[in-house]
C-alpha cells in the first residue's frame, strides 16, 4: 500500500518511526527484541538493521518463531541491512533475534515503525 505524504516527516522518514538496540547481553537463544503490537491487526515494519560485533557472529532474525534472515559478520566486523523497501512482519507478530554465540561483544540497532 502506498504511503500518504502526510505520513512522512520532511526528511522522508516515516512519522512515528522508532528504534531499539541491544548490546552486551547473552542472546544465544531467540530473544524478543520488539514486542508484538498490542493491537493484533498491527504489524512491525523494519526499515534498517545494524550489527556490529567484536568477533565472528551470525545474527538470526525471526518473525515470531519463523526465520526471516541471517546476517554474518567477520571478526571485528560491522554489517548493515538497509532495506530498499521495508520488511513488514505478519500482523500481531514480535521481532526476535538470536546470535550463534554467547559472546557479548556486539551491538544491534533496528529502526522500525508500527503500521495498521
Amino acid at each position: 500500500m502506498a504511503r500518504k505524504r502526510s505520513e512522512f516527516k520532511n526528511d522522508g522518514i516515516v512519522a512515528g518511526s522508532s528504534y531499539v538496540s541491544v548490546r552486551a547481553t547473552d542472546i544465544s537463544s531467540s530473544t524478543e527484541l520488539i514486542a508484538a503490537p498490542s493491537v493484533t491487526s498491527q504489524s512491525i515494519v523494519i526499515t534498517d538493521i545494524s550489527l556490529g560485533s567484536g568477533s565472528t557472529a551470525t545474527l538470526t532474525i525471526y518473525e515470531g518463531a519463523t526465520i526471516v534472515h541471517e546476517i554474518w559478520t567477520i571478526s571485528s566486523g560491522h554489517e548493515a541491512l538497509n532495506l530498499n523497501g521495508p520488511l513488514k512482519l505478519s500482523a500481531g507478530t514480535a521481532l526476535n533475534v538470536k546470535l550463534d554465540t554467547s559472546a557479548t561483544d556486539y551491538s544491534i540497532l533496528v529502526t522500525y515503525y508500527i503500521e495498521g
